[in-house]
């Protein structure tokens, strides 16, 4: 079933897709399968975008399994050296000689942690993970739907109750603390026409 049937705007687009699950083939990616604990089973992948605590928009890699959900970063490392280069350079580095990828779990949540996952009434792409005890996860994701059934469906096999999902056209949230800056908070705001500014 849809679980944001009448609670959300839709994309005519989004109601029509067949659910794929594994977008990112992880069947031909051992290197990002390995950074998944093996008593896990994964049922979603996929990339997406994450935004920081400046709402600057960045590409990570997308897992969800029947105990927690996986942020994967990719990034390059010259060979000797310790030095690497940020996600929007990836493509353009890979192809220069003595470079290598490497993918780095940024952010692992168990399931059990999630508080509520909440979202826009419009037709958008955007969720933000409420993490119990520690700062929340805007992401941007054009599957929303089928990553956030396949969410819940484990969530709720799991925890024996159904996972919090509201909805509003707009939120406030915690970031992530930095070494010289504290956490503090953020808030979005939502409007018609896929778009959200953030203060």
């Amino acid at each position: 079933t849809d679980i944001l049937y009448g609670r959300k705007e839709r994309n005519a687009r989004s109601l029509d897709r067949d659910y794929v699950g594994d977008y990112c083939n992880l069947h031909q990616r051992p290197d990002l399968q390995r950074l998944v604990n093996r008593s896990e089973k994964i049922d979603f992948s996929s990339y997406l975008y994450k935004y920081d605590r400046r709402f600057r928009r960045q590409g990570r890699y997308f897992i969800s399994t029947n105990q927690a959900l996986y942020i994967i970063d990719e990034q390059c490392i010259k060979a000797g050296s310790s030095g690497k280069t940020n996600n929007s350079n990836v493509q353009k580095t890979k192809a220069q000689e003595g470079y290598s990828l490497e993918y780095i779990v940024k952010r692992r949540i168990p399931l059990e942690n999630i508080t509520e996952i909440k979202l826009s009434e419009y037709r958008d792409n955007f969720f933000l993970i409420c993490v119990n005890n520690d700062y929340a996860t805007l992401l941007e994701l054009s599957s929303k739907t089928e990553a956030l059934s396949v969410i819940s469906k484990n969530y709720l096999k799991k925890m024996g109750r159904a996972l919090p999902i509201t909805f509003g056209q707009g939120f406030d949230y915690g970031v992530k603390k930095q070494s010289w800056v504290g956490g503090g908070s953020r808030s979005v705001k939502f409007s018609h026409g896929a778009s959200a500014s953030s203060t």
